[in-house]
């Protein structure tokens, strides 16, 4: 099973500074490496170009191909494009040093001597499944009017809710009306 993944290793220790290009691929059984989950096939091309510098790696990911995914509406399997443009910084420091690991800057200590994309890969193409899974042919069926759909409703009409929000305090009615006077008579001035 750690066989398989060993080709998406690259040895980040012997290459010069600059920049320097890998490609790979991925198949069904890239999947099946890391457990459970929505993509259980697939197939695609890698190109993972590193720029090295003295105190870090800058990684640029172009993944493009098909995972195949199953329907949501009538649980047939399709197969659903993708293409991913991804960039990850990876910052070269001490274990203990997390000051600059953030969003798309990973710390690395100073004597690794390669990594692994594999992970990284997998979860860029986990990202790219979409939430609701259709088939092609259900796209045009799909007419997304989430916004003319009534969501929520509460027990309350439209007219009792707006009578409801009107009703306010005596005393905030009269500091309105102060502060509305005092705007009027600044306007006229």
């Amino acid at each position: 099973m750690v066989e398989a993944l060993k080709k998406y290793r690259i040895d980040i220790f012997n290459l010069l500074q600059g920049e320097h290009e890998f490609d790979f691929e991925f198949t069904d059984n890239f999947f099946t490496h890391y457990g459970s989950s929505i993509i259980k096939k697939g197939s695609g091309n890698i190109k993972v170009t590193i720029t090295k510098s003295e105190t870090l790696l800058e990684l640029g990911f172009n993944i493009t191909g098909s995972i195949e995914l199953v329907c949501d509406r009538s649980l047939d399997l399709f197969n659903f494009p993708i293409s991913i443009h991804k960039n990850l910084i990876m910052k070269f420091g001490d274990e203990d040093d997390a000051d600059y690991t953030g969003k798309d800057i990973t710390n690395i200590p100073w004597k690794t001597e390669s990594i692994n994309v594999g992970q990284l890969i997998y979860e860029f193409v986990g990202l790219e499944v979409p939430i609701k899974k259709l088939h092609p042919r259900y796209m045009d069926q799909d007419n997304d009017n989430s916004e003319d759909e009534l969501i929520y409703a509460s027990s309350q009409t439209p007219v009792e809710r707006d009578k409801s929000v009107q009703k306010i305090d005596p005393r905030w009615e009269k500091l309105q009306q102060i502060l509305s006077d005092k705007n009027n008579t600044k306007n006229k001035i």
